[in-house]
């Protein structure tokens, strides 16, 4: 019999209230019987006591000792009085009879006292006469006798109780056994059906109990169930038949739907495959994908599958499907994270993602490929032309400084193509000075290379690759060849401004001495200086419109100042690098300046002029000033000193250090302001900077000796004066 089962169960329950039954009987019972017999023992030791007490009052009176025997030997028939005890006046003791337990006279009071011990009852009443003496009457009745009846009746119980809890458990048991008996054949039953056994034959239960219904109603639930099984076997039969001819008729529309996608797909110039949640290449996809890249091994993750044709665009994946996999960004962001280009056998294509959704999350992916080699090949053209466009604009406008442009920007170009082994530093800012300059001449794909080549280069600390050079150079060419065909009749001519001229036939008419005569013709074949910062004003507007400050105020201060175009080049080019900072770091955006109660329109100034001590350029804005905790912060990352003003201001033309945390074309790499100060120094100069960073704006002064201007710089206003 196992503990878990109904007859174990009904006979422990049975059982437990048979105990349970027992023990009322047992114990409870014979307590109470106990309780009341104490209680009428104690009723008949007050009622002895009282009529005992009023029966001596002569005795005590007449101090009669034969009066107390008689009326003590009337209760000397109760075989429960154990002894009485009569004193007179004065605590005598006057008669006593049996064995009382103690013979000293208790302090007499005026009202009966009962105590109740283990043994004995015993009753203390006062016995007062009518002729006045007083006296004390107690009595004891032994409680012997209701003990011993006590535990024979606990016996008699105890006894009881053992015959009832044995016949208890054997009529539990056999209840339990024959209720389980006809239980076990329904669950037996019932285990079958349970396993698919519906063919069972259940044995009916004639008894009109409970169980005997249960054992009736299962056997009729089961027919039941077996007349409808077979009719579903029949109805299965019969639609399965219908579904099988209905699957072979879809299976052939869908063969030929998916004959005609097929088709569709391979016969159109794009490329679909799709990837699942893991980014492994699915099997179906167009032959296109197989032709451009070809055919994915099983299992293969598109990452994988595009590395050889673009290592860096495959490396981009992986960590944005990385970043799709760990379904922290929202899926837009992530999706744009992914790259949206692929290069391949010197062929461009676009990528787009379309996610695929099952149960509220992400399945798979398809990737939609076009080739766009000939729309990029296009745009790069159209660019190029524009470039073309705008340096025969600027060489009518301007033939002199864009000649002079050109000269100096070809310089870095071949610098930068035929870098092997040396300065990366010198070569980052060699690019970051003709970026700049292209930028200032509107030469946005010469521009635009340069950044790109930047930015391979911030990612890899290595010098530009031959495909990054070639394309530079291809960009390069087209301009090369409009600047000769346009310069090339003009080379040995110089301009001369019509006020210069004048001024020159004025100086004739007067009389002027030759050396000073002279002196103003070999400064015709000098550059103005005010020409130059008249193009970084122009610069210095334009990039202030791209950046959303339209505005902004350009105040020119120049003296007339000439120079040698091919020893200031390489600082005028790197000078843009100042004036772009002043553009972007510098004057704050309208919205700003207002809040900060300033005018919305910012202001740049740009001056040149001769002082006793040299010659001093400078680059002066209203806006924000520096921020000098920036600064040091920005120092203290990428390693460089700042622990004194001197070195602040030191830190400001480390290479690689900018306040600025994203990079964009106009500024951010940290680069620009060491290429000014190396090429200020190179002409013997030296750069100052002031600015209490309290929106005051910033100043940056570049003072050249005299030495730098000789002997080919003169100032035609000296002359003149």
């Amino acid at each position: 019999m196992r503990p878990d089962s109904i007859q174990s169960k009904l006979s422990a329950l049975i059982f437990a209230l048979t105990v349970v039954i027992v023990a009322v009987f047992t114990i409870f019972l014979p307590r109470v019987q106990r309780a009341a017999a104490l209680q009428e023992l104690v009723d008949k030791t007050r009622s002895y006591g009282d009529l005992v007490a009023r029966e001596v009052e002569p005795a005590v009176a007449f101090d009669d000792r034969e009066t107390a025997r008689e009326t003590f030997d009337a209760l000397a028939q109760d075989h429960a009085v154990r002894g009485i005890v009569l004193f007179g006046a004065g605590g005598r003791q006057l008669h006593v009879f049996g064995e009382p337990t103690s013979l000293v006279p208790p302090r007499v009071t005026n009202a009966a006292s009962l105590e109740t011990t283990a043994a004995m009852i015993r009753y203390t009443a006062p016995v007062v006469s009518r002729e006045g003496p007083r006296g004390l009457l107690v009595l004891e009745l032994s409680t012997e006798r209701l003990e011993l009846e006590c535990a024979r009746i606990r016996r008699l119980s105890l006894l009881i109780g053992v015959a009832d809890l044995l016949f208890g458990f054997a009529g539990a048991w056999l209840i339990g056994r024959s209720l389980a008996r006809r239980i076990r054949v329904l669950a037996e039953a019932t285990k079958a059906v349970a396993k698919g056994e519906l063919d069972v034959v259940v044995t009916v239960d004639p008894s009109a109990d409970e169980a005997g219904q249960l054992s009736r109603s299962f056997a009729a639930m089961l027919r039941n169930i077996q007349e409808l099984v077979a009719h579903i076997a029949e109805s299965a039969a019969t639609e399965k038949q219908r579904l099988d001819l209905l699957v072979e008729q879809r299976t052939s529309e869908l063969a030929a739907r998916n004959r005609q996608m097929r088709l569709v797909l391979d016969n159109v110039g794009q490329g679909f495959l799709t990837l699942d949640r893991h980014g492994v290449v699915g099997a179906e996809r167009s032959n296109i994908v197989d032709r451009w890249f070809g055919e994915p091994a099983a299992g293969v993750s598109f990452g994988a599958y595009i590395a050889p044709s673009d290592p860096t665009a495959a490396e981009w994946f992986a960590i944005g499907w990385e970043a799709l996999l760990d379904d922290v960004l929202p899926l837009e962001v992530v999706l744009d994270q992914l790259p949206k280009t692929l290069q391949s056998n010197q062929r461009c294509y676009r990528l787009e993602y379309q996610p695929i959704f099952a149960r509220g999350e992400v399945d798979s992916v398809l990737i939609i490929i076009s080739d766009v080699t000939s729309e990029v090949e296009r745009a790069r053209i159209e660019e190029m032309q524009r470039d073309r466009l705008h340096t025969f604009q600027r060489l009518v406008e301007d033939r002199q400084g864009f000649s002079d442009f050109f000269e100096e920007s070809s310089a870095l170009v071949t610098k930068i193509v035929g870098f092997v082994d040396g300065d990366l530093v010198d070569l980052k800012r060699a690019i970051h000075t003709l970026k700049g300059n292209s930028g200032l001449f509107g030469l946005g794909s010469v521009s635009r290379a340069c950044n790109d080549i930047e930015t391979t280069m911030a990612e890899t600390e290595e010098a530009p690759s031959r495909s990054e050079t070639l394309d530079l150079v291809q960009r390069w060419q087209p301009i090369a060849e409009m600047v000769a065909m346009v310069t090339e009749p003009l080379r040995d001519r110089a301009e001369v401004d019509r006020a210069e001229l004048s001024s020159l036939a004025a100086a004739i008419t007067q009389g002027e001495g030759r050396s000073r005569l002279a002196a103003r013709v070999r400064a015709l074949t000098l550059e103005p200086v005010e020409r130059r910062l008249r193009r970084l004003g122009d610069h210095a507007r334009d990039v202030a419109a791209r950046l959303g400050k339209p505005d902004v105020q350009i105040i020119q201060r120049c003296d007339a100042t000439r120079v040698d175009g091919q020893i200031w080049g390489p600082f005028w080019g790197a000078l843009v690098h100042v004036v772009r900072n002043a553009a972007d770091h510098g004057i704050e955006s309208p919205e700003e300046r207002e809040a900060l109660g300033k005018s919305s329109r910012g202001s740049i100034t740009l001056g040149a002029e001769m002082t006793t001590g040299g010659f001093v350029i400078e680059v002066r804005d209203d806006g924000r000033g520096i921020g000098w905790d920036s600064v040091a912060a920005r120092a203290a990352e990428v390693g460089c000193s700042a622990a004194n003003p001197r070195e602040l201001q030191d830190a400001l033309f480390h290479d690689g250090l900018s306040t600025r945390r994203e990079v964009s074309e106009v500024s951010g790499r940290g680069i620009g302001l060491g290429a000014v100060r190396a090429a200020c120094e190179a002409l013997g100069g030296s750069v100052h900077i002031h600015s209490d960073g309290a929106s005051t704006g910033t100043s940056v002064k570049f003072q050249f000796p005299p030495a730098a201007l000789a002997p080919a710089s003169v100032s035609i206003t000296s002359i003149a004066s």
